[in-house]
């Protein structure tokens, strides 16, 4: 927390397992009766980095079936019990 760079280029530098051992150290840390100032806001920035990263999109190819830009929904082709069949007309 005595870095000089901003606490979100430290965090989202840091690997997954770096950023759970570090959102768990502040938050035991926020758990005492005299927490060191600054753990509330690197708390909340671990917490934040955390939620980022699960949400970004995955960095994976294109899913099997899914849809290309020019390619509509109802282009793709639908696998129902009785197999596979194409629904474009």
């Amino acid at each position: 927390m005595n870095d000089p760079r901003d606490p979100e280029v430290i965090l989202s530098s840091l690997s997954a397992q770096e950023l759970s051992s570090l959102t768990d150290a502040l938050y035991r840390n926020l758990d005492t009766p005299s927490p060191v100032p600054g753990t509330e806001t690197w708390y909340e920035l671990a917490i934040e980095e955390g939620i980022r990263r699960t949400t970004a999109a995955p960095a994976a190819g294109p899913q099997e079936n899914a849809a290309t830009p020019t390619q509509s929904a109802q282009e793709l082709p639908v696998t129902t019990s009785a197999g596979t069949r194409d629904l474009s007309g």
